[in-house]
């Protein structure tokens, strides 16, 4: 009778941690950022934004607001999956210039009915080169 018991209530606990394992979904917010190495350089320094997706598949775009820089390397739109992008610009005349990276068509990659998000704005100060060095 004990015995019969015991393997019951073991039988009930394997029972329950099974339904616990099956039941239970591990899911990872999926998200967009983006960050950029320097808001003041000199013209001719470059400076890289760096793009982010987590756990996020789809395109961004990052823009920027006049040509006092150009990209220097890596590509201002293009797919990413759950990994990041560096676009590396260079400063090519002095003043100010705002760079906007954005998700564009971005989804969710447990669930991609879900869009994900993310727009940041960076202003850029661009001195002049000194002239006296």
């Amino acid at each position: 009778m004990v015995n019969k018991r015991i393997r019951k209530s073991v039988f009930s606990i394997l029972l329950v941690i099974a339904c616990l394992f099956l039941l239970s979904t591990i899911s990872h917010a999926a998200s967009f950022s983006a960050s950029i190495s320097k808001t003041t350089v000199t013209v001719g320094d470059t400076f890289t934004v760096t793009v982010n997706a987590s756990n996020a598949a789809g395109m961004y775009s990052i823009s920027n607001s006049n040509s006092n820089v150009s990209v220097a390397s890596g590509s201002k739109s293009e797919f990413l999956e759950n990994g990041k992008a560096i676009v590396t610009f260079k400063a090519v005349k002095a003043g100010t210039v705002i760079i906007t990276a954005e998700a564009d068509d971005m989804t969710d990659l447990d669930d991609d009915t879900k869009t994900v998000k993310g727009s940041k704005s960076f202003t850029v100060t661009i001195k002049g080169k000194d002239s006296s060095s």
